[in-house]
Parts: C-alpha cells; structure tokens; sequence
C-alpha cells in the first residue's frame, strides 16, 4: 500500500491486489507502443468505500512489464476537502549495463502526473485544483562508477557562472516542455 494525502491505497499493482480489486482484460485489441505489442487492462474495487483506485494498466506482451497506469480515486472514497484525485504513470525501458548475464532491460519511470481537486465546505462552488508534472531521463542501471565519483571526502563546488543561465539554455537542456495553465 501507499499513502496519499495521509491515507493508505492499495496500489492496483500490489502483491495482494487480487484480493482487493477486479481486473477486466481487452484480449482482442493489441496496442502497439514503440513497436512492442500491448494489452490493456481496465480495473476496479471489488467493494465499495475502501481506499482504492479505478482506471487502466497497459501492459507489454513480451516482458508483462507495465507500461503505463491511468487512475482516479475509487467511487466513495472520502478524503475530507479532497474531491477527486487522477494520476497518470508512464514508464519505458532503460538497456541494463550488466553484460554478466542475460538481463532484461529495467522499467523506470519516464513521467509522472497528478491533478487532485479540492473543495471547500465553507465556501459554495469553491474549488482548486493542483496539478503536478515529472518527467525522467538519462537513466543508468548497473553502470559501474568511479570510487572517487562519491567520495565521503570530497566537497561539492557550484561554478559562478551555475546561477547566470538564460533562457535559451534552459530551453535547450529541458527535456519536456513547460506547460502553462
């Protein structure tokens, strides 16, 4: 389980989700993702009230790694001012540098978003809503370092000019673009 906004979910990934939600599996439509064939799987409580989700788990075929979750808060769960919350969880596959054996890549996170909406019971209509956005990249499984790359002993030093960037650099090192709302 995790928790969010100080209450326990069970995750519709968890080692014990079968016994907390229903899954529903689409076998004849294949999705196709970077070329890599896809199901996908729509699931839900198996009960009301419980702190759980409802939405979508897309899947690879070849590897059963989870490709993506689409998930809003279960019908009847309550959170106080919290009205609803959605998230979407994307994840792609990063090459594993252990050449030892033949591993498989590591699933890791390529982003992550939450929209929660607020109410207020003290003001009629009133709302907020929160949106939050992460986004990954340059990911390396099992890449061996340098000892002297962590070093106890060594000090971190900020260049002068770290803090003097314009925009154009920004533009050119972010690596997803910034939204405005």
């Amino acid at each position: 389980s995790s928790d969010l906004l100080g209450k326990s979910f069970v995750s519709p990934v968890a080692d014990y989700r079968l016994s907390v939600y229903k899954y529903y599996l689409n076998f004849y439509d294949t999705l196709y993702v970077d070329g890599e064939p896809h199901l996908e799987m729509d699931f839900k409580p198996k009960r009301r009230g419980e702190n759980t989700f409802k939405g979508k788990i897309l899947v690879n075929i070849n590897s059963f790694a989870v490709r993506s979750i689409e998930a809003s808060l279960s019908d009847n769960v309550n959170i106080g001012f919290v009205h609803d919350i959605s998230f979407q969880h994307d994840y792609f596959p990063v090459a594993n540098f252990d050449t030892s054996a033949n591993t498989q890549p590591a699933w890791v996170p390529q982003r992550e978003k939450l929209k929660i909406k607020f109410t207020s019971s003290f003001v009629k209509d009133a709302k907020l809503i929160g949106k939050k956005t992460k986004s990954y990249k340059n990911y390396f499984v099992n890449k061996a370092f340098a000892d002297t790359v962590f070093s106890a002993y060594k000090s971190t030093e900020i260049n002068e000019e770290a803090y003097k960037k314009d925009e154009n650099f920004w533009e050119e090192m972010r690596h997803d673009t910034l939204q405005k709302t």
